[in-house]
């Protein structure tokens, strides 16, 4: 039979995993939505390897519980108080991570890796990983052209777009360095927390991870690349996509193969460990596959708005199909796209109209922020705000080939029941002087206002 204080103690803990998952599920949701199951099955495969073997203490770990849970429950509620689920998220890291130091008796060393690996499930802000995905991209832009330069290689660079006799391949700030940088952190706090070291070696083996992104992401991007200038693009696209397939998995296992100590038959225990972990991984990927392809009818396409005017001070409208890619991408919950056409026949506006129920997701889709992601350098970047609410940033966007004036007007509404936003985005050449491209875009803004939505 068991005593009060077992019973006690078993309901505590079973009270406190369920608001784990609970505090966890909306994150790994989004995950799911995204498809984008990579990145959480390495996080649980690192905090999998942390925990086996570790080195327990004799006397039992102290106890965190009650400090954690009460630190978790403030972040729980500054999350729910102010609309922020990255904090509802961090409650969640910090009361499993508590929870698994007492199951498994790990040390309070090894628990801060374990509590740093789990971190990693809260996302960083989108502002912040599309800046460090745009500097990646034109570093490694950068490094690449560089070596073949020195190679004599007819080869230069504008941005993160790489340009050679004529052909053209962009680094995007999704294939940049950022691509592996994850799996490389997380290999490095695995390797980490395994070493017999002093603090500031293991934290080289951490800030090892950065460097090591970088060069192989270079090698990978220089296989895709030089496919890119010189082969068909559907070999391209295999090679791309195989490619970020098989580094990820390697970038994380080589932090933890050349760091990480054994205590028996170290070069064999390696091997399985290494062995293992792929075919764990391969199994993640598989089911990745499986779960996209069951949802992939439920991917959006937004059909045109035919509340929308054709007709505006003389500019008549045209729908335009937009790539079932950037559909998925701005995942708004109404986005339609229209060329405009001057009666002089002189000029072409196109128009892309996005509306985004949640505000948040809104600002992570501005046109800057989409341009530089592309891989096109944006310069000569105004405001002009119209109201609390609303404003209007133009600038131009430049690549290899061509520049082009946009002038994006954006109109935010935050209430207590209900949240959206709405993003208009104009886009003309340059030829057109930007006082008369800004001229036309306010008219257009002025008239679409006086419809529902805007």
């Amino acid at each position: 039979m068991r005593s009060r204080t077992q019973k006690a103690h078993l309901f505590s803990n079973g009270l406190l995993w369920l608001l784990t998952g609970f505090a966890l599920a909306p994150a790994l949701l989004a995950y799911q939505q995204d498809q984008s199951f990579e990145t959480p099955i390495l996080i649980f495969m690192s905090a999998c390897f942390i925990l086996y073997g570790s080195t327990t203490e004799k006397s039992g770990p102290r106890s965190y519980l009650l400090p954690a849970a009460c630190i978790a429950g403030l972040f729980a509620l500054a999350g729910y108080g102010l609309k922020i689920d990255k904090l509802i998220l961090v409650s969640g890291v910090i009361l499993l991570s508590v929870l698994l130091q007492q199951t498994y008796r790990i040390n309070k060393s090894t628990s801060i890796f374990l509590f740093l690996c789990l971190l990693m499930l809260v996302p960083i802000p989108y502002v912040l990983q599309t800046s460090l995905g745009v500097w990646f991209a034109v570093l490694e832009a950068d490094v690449f052209v560089s070596l073949a330069q020195a190679f004599n290689v007819p080869i230069i660079r504008h941005g993160s777009q790489v340009i050679s006799e004529g052909a053209v391949a962009t680094i995007n700030s999704d294939c940049s360095g950022t691509l592996l940088l994850w799996p490389a952190l997380l290999g490095a706090l695995v390797a980490a927390a395994k070493m017999h070291a002093s603090p500031y070696k293991k934290l080289a083996v951490i800030l090892f991870a950065v460097p090591l992104a970088l060069l192989l992401n270079v090698i990978r991007l220089g296989v895709v690349l030089i496919l890119h200038l010189n082969s068909p693009a559907g070999i391209v696209d295999a090679f791309h996509d195989f490619l970020g397939w098989f580094f990820m998995p390697l970038v994380w296992l080589i932090p933890i193969v050349l760091f990480t100590p054994f205590a028996v038959s170290a070069p064999q225990q390696k091997t399985v460990i290494a062995y293992q972990s792929l075919m764990v991984f391969s199994v993640g990927i598989l089911l990745h596959f499986i779960v996209s392809s069951a949802n992939a009818h439920n991917n959006p396409y937004t059909l045109p708005d035919t509340t929308f005017p054709y007709y505006i001070n003389g500019w008549v409208g045209e729908d335009m199909d937009i790539p079932t890619e950037e559909v998925r991408i701005l995942d708004a919950d109404h986005l339609f796209r229209r060329i405009y056409r001057h009666p002089s026949g002189k000029r072409e506006m196109l128009m892309t109209y996005i509306r985004h129920d949640n505000v948040k997701k809104s600002r992570e889709h501005s046109s800057k922020l989409c341009f530089e992601a592309m891989g096109w350098v944006v310069s000569d970047h105004t405001k002009k705000h119209l109201s609390d609410t609303s404003k209007i940033d133009y600038f131009t966007a430049s690549n290899f080939q061509f520049s082009q004036g946009v002038i994006e007007y954006s109109s935010f509404q935050n209430q207590r029941k209900k949240s959206s936003a709405i993003r208009i985005q104009f886009v003309e050449t340059l030829d057109i002087v930007a006082d008369e491209r800004l001229g036309a875009a306010e008219n257009f803004i002025q008239t679409l206002a006086t419809f529902k939505g805007t």
